[in-house]
């Protein structure tokens, strides 16, 4: 360990799905006076973790006026703007709701963007602020290239993947590539369903990704274009707020240009829709959908949380019906995740009810999402793949032999579908093509297909399309379980889900909610009525019910039930017999949340769900749950809802999981890190007299849910040198206190500062007092006759200088006799600046019942016991001793009893 990997300050750059956000540390019951606090933007910005100068805040009301002026105004502000720009050229379904009360603030320079945030966090007018966040990117036309395995397997050599050790490190798996024969049929049946269908250009798909090369040879005819828009003007022509957004939208330059300078969006979109049948490359799922480049991630596959939500939301309003998603993370703690991706959830909310497809890669961590062996703590959770929407469609990866990708997530209510993603050949920008692999790659093959099968049926609502490319899919042994289908894509099967004779379609329900679903109008009539000029009283009033578009009087009870058939766009009638019409499967929704925390012995109520069907109606009452709740056993129990309607067509399932724990537990404080290491186990560096902006931290709790706005931080003097210690305290509603801690050294920037330690592995063991003491007991001669080494670290730090200082010291620690030794340390910076140590050490024979020592080491000698990672007590007596790195007296009162007392004598 040297000083430089101790000072490091590096950005956290991962790929996709490998960003783990580690269990936090864990949290303690300690009485603490702590004052509030929040995240520090300055410290977060520095590594890479958020925008520096920008958060998102969420409106309670859209109509609040100012939106909050009255605090902004004192700041200079870049810009103020709504996450959903509200324009001319509109998506008229899209209902932006909850999503449009996200708003974006960008500071100008030497702005306090600090207190403008705790401000704005306390505004009762503000239901929700978040930092930016930054996350990461995850990896027979004349034109079907032999290597489209996934599109047409004929048994021809496919790249596959397995995981074996590596030779040179023991123990350790790599993945291994090779080239192998795939199994005949393990593809998409694209062949087929292209002798149906090959046109979809009235289909746009949204690739929310890198950009897209949108000069490459076999993808520029089949870019969208925003036919609203003069290329390079430098005006907003069709006012919808963006400027020369001719292919889409460059949200990371903020620009018209969204070009492609990573790669990954390219190969996306060449497998979603590169040109088919021109006799170049390759060919897409789709041969002709028109692709809307909405470039999110930088050249590094990095991207903020705030320009995906935007991204996701201007696709819709542009028109886009189906979008590409490939970026995420998985969290141990769900909760937490749920909260940096709130802005992300709302936008897929709104674009749902807009009636875009979302497809989202499972991700590559081999990891199952659902795994309910695990009851420490909460569920793992992989966002946005556990956005709680309707239009969602995860996807993870199958090779050539219809197998389960070594590298892909799984998961049987959060993972939905199957598709082929590995070696799968697709293009790259500069009229390139490559192989890659990836539930990334995984993803488009199901874009395509949602493309294809809305140009046949544009009608259709994103749950149905998803319903649809599920239950149509071939069901493959190797994701029964593990997947919510079981089943790989089939597209072929999905285009012909709707019979070729189907002639009209047949709806029951009453008059009432034909009259709401705009299948039928009423009109009012009074009669036999006596008048006097203007005035009239008495008479009967009726209310009747004609069909729309035939008016065929219906009758005048509301409740009166009757089948209407549309024998064309908008004209119903009862008169006639359907043939069957495209009768489309229902949609369930949970009441409630998705993962609900009980305490053991608590009775459970379950919160329900709601069915719908577009030709049934409500069909709650037919739902049935699978599973049950055992409230006096420890576990998670997985409660699975599901539907038919009178078709025999099956809603896709939806499982709630009630995860039963033996008590309420304390809450969770994640501390965000300062550097690439793991949340609270850094250390770190601050200079003395200069104000301490804090680098931010979450706090939930299993059964209360998020409590950051109620966490409170402890303050501490940075006027005072040396080791101070940072609680962060959060208490939920049976008085549960949860704590985590940080430990900052305090320094002045003019001096050079030790800090010693017998365990340099162990940040809270550091020590910078003048005196540092240790106890060791006598050890013995070695039968080499040699006495064991004292073993010790010391580093100084200077962080004027931030050069590698040499520390010179002086005597001696003869482990093998009793008695007091001292090491004199000393350092001297290059300005001439010099501090110093004494490490002691006290050789012990047992003799002396009161020993004086850092805590650390009473905890290795017994006399003391490490409790939550942290504190330390005595001993017998459980007396407080305080941190680890802490210096207490211990006097052995009785056998195994040590007390604390002032001084030893």
């Amino acid at each position: 360990m040297d000083i430089k990997s101790l000072l490091k300050r590096a950005k956290i750059i991962v790929p996709i799905f490998l960003l783990l956000v580690s269990a936090v540390t864990p949290a303690l019951a300690e009485s603490v006076e702590p004052t509030q606090n929040t995240i520090n933007f300055k410290l977060l910005a520095e590594n890479g973790r958020i925008g520096g100068n920008r958060f998102i805040v969420k409106y309670r009301n859209t109509q609040t006026p100012g939106f909050g002026s009255s605090i902004l105004s004192q700041y200079k502000l870049d810009s103020f703007t709504p996450l959903f720009t509200a324009a001319n050229k509109l998506n008229l379904n899209l209902n932006v709701h909850d999503f449009a009360k996200w708003h974006l603030v960008k500071f100008k320079a030497g702005q306090n963007i600090q207190q403008a945030y705790e401000q704005l966090k306390n505004d009762s007018n503000v239901e929700s602020i978040t930092p930016d966040w930054i996350v990461s990117t995850k990896a027979a036309p004349n034109d079907l290239d032999e290597q489209l395995w996934g599109l047409e397997n004929t048994g021809q050599l496919a790249q596959k993947w397995r995981y074996i050790e590596d030779s040179n490190n023991p123990g350790r798996l790599i993945a291994d590539k090779y080239f192998e024969a795939g199994t005949p049929g393990s593809d998409i049946n694209a062949t087929a369903a292209w002798d149906l269908n090959t046109d979809s250009s009235d289909v746009i798909v949204a690739v929310i990704d890198s950009g897209i090369d949108y000069n490459h040879e076999d993808l520029r005819n089949n870019m969208w274009t925003n036919t609203g828009e003069i290329a390079d003007n430098g005006i907003d022509d069709d006012g919808n707020g963006f400027i020369d957004d001719i292919y889409g939208y460059n949200f990371v330059s903020g620009n018209g240009n969204p070009m492609d300078d990573f790669y990954h969006g390219t190969h996306c979109a060449g497998t979603i829709a590169a040109e088919g049948n021109n006799g170049i490359g390759i060919t897409g799922v789709s041969w002709n959908a028109k692709l809307m480049a909405v470039k999110v991630l930088d050249q590094s596959g990095m991207g903020y949380i705030s320009d995906i939500a935007a991204g996701i939301i201007y696709a819709t309003n542009m028109g886009a019906k189906v979008s590409n998603n490939s970026y995420g993370a998985i969290f141990e703690q769900e909760l937490f995740g749920r909260a940096v991706y709130g802005p992300v959830a709302d936008a897929f909310k709104a674009a749902n009810d807009a009636g875009m497809v979302a497809v989202v890669s499972a991700g590559n961590s081999n990891a199952d999402l659902d795994d309910i062996t695990d009851t420490d703590e909460e569920l793992t959770a992989v966002f946005p793949v556990s956005v709680e929407a309707q239009n969602i469609i995860s996807v993870a990866a199958t090779d050539a032999d219809d197998a389960l990708a070594p590298f892909s997530n799984y998961g049987f209510t959060d993972v939905d579908i199957a598709a082929p993603g590995v070696g799968i050949y697709s293009t790259i920008p500069n009229n390139g093509y490559k192989l890659a692999s990836g539930t990334s790659m995984a993803g488009p093959h199901v874009a395509g297909a949602a493309a294809l099968l809305l140009a046949q049926n544009p009608d259709l609502k994103p749950y149905e399309v998803r319903a649809i490319l599920m239950q149509t899919g071939d069901s493959v042994d190797s994701l029964q379980d593990i997947t919510v289908s079981g089943k790989r894509l089939n597209v072929y099967a999905a285009l012909t889900h709707f019979s070729d004779e189907v002639l009209c379609d047949n709806f029951t329900a009453t008059l009432a909610e034909h009259e709401s679903a705009g299948r039928a109008y009423s009109l009012t009539k009074t009669t036999s009525q006596t008048c006097w000029g203007t005035f009239c009283w008495g008479g009967t009033t009726t209310t009747t019910y004609y069909a729309e578009g035939s008016a065929e009087e219906l009758g005048t009870i509301s409740t009166t039930v009757a089948t209407l058939t549309e024998t064309s766009s908008g004209n119903f009638s009862t008169a006639g017999a359907c043939a069957g019409g495209n009768d489309l499967p229902p949609v369930i929704t949970l009441n409630g949340e998705m993962n609900d925390y009980i305490i053991l012995g608590t009775q459970y109520q379950k919160p329900g769900a709601t069915a719908t069907d577009s030709e049934d109606g409500d069909i709650s009452s037919n739902i049935t749950i699978a599973g049950s709740v055992n409230v006096n056993i420890v576990g998670n129990y997985p409660l699975t809802y599901e539907v038919t309607d009178s078709a025999g067509n099956n809603a896709v399932k939806v499982t709630r999981f009630v995860n039963v724990r033996e008590t309420d537990g304390t809450p969770q404080v994640y501390i965000s890190p300062v550097d690439e290491k793991i949340a609270g186990t850094e250390l770190v560096f601050h200079e003395k007299g200069t104000s301490w902006n804090e680098p931010g931290y979450f706090a939930w709790d299993r059964i209360d849910g998020d409590l950051t706005s109620q966490a409170t931080v402890d303050s501490f003097d940075t006027n005072i040198e040396g080791f101070h210690v940072i609680t962060y305290k959060a208490t939920d509603s049976k008085g549960n206190a949860g704590i985590a801690q940080r430990t900052v050294a305090v320094l002045d920037a003019n001096k050079p500062f030790i800090m010693s330690t017998d365990n340099p592995y162990d940040v809270s063991t550091f020590s910078s007092d003048d005196l540092v003491e240790y106890s060791r007991a006598v050890e013995e001669i070695n039968e080499y006759g040699n006495c064991p080494k004292f073993s010790m670290f010391s580093m100084p730090v200077d962080l004027e200088d931030k050069t590698s200082l040499s520390v010179t010291s002086s005597g001696e620690v003869n482990l093998c006799e009793a008695g007091i030794y001292d090491i004199n340390l000393n350092v001297t910076d290059n300005d001439g600046y010099t501090d110093t140590q004494i490490v002691r050490v006290t050789v012990s024979d047992g003799s002396s019942n009161c020993v004086t020592a850092q805590n650390t080491d009473h905890v290795t000698t017994g006399r003391a016991e490490l409790k939550y990672n942290v504190l330390v007590y005595a001993n017998g007596s459980q007396n407080y001793l305080g941190m680890s790195s802490d210096t207490s007296s211990l006097e052995e009162t009785s056998d195994g009893t040590w007390t604390k007392v002032t001084t030893c004598p």
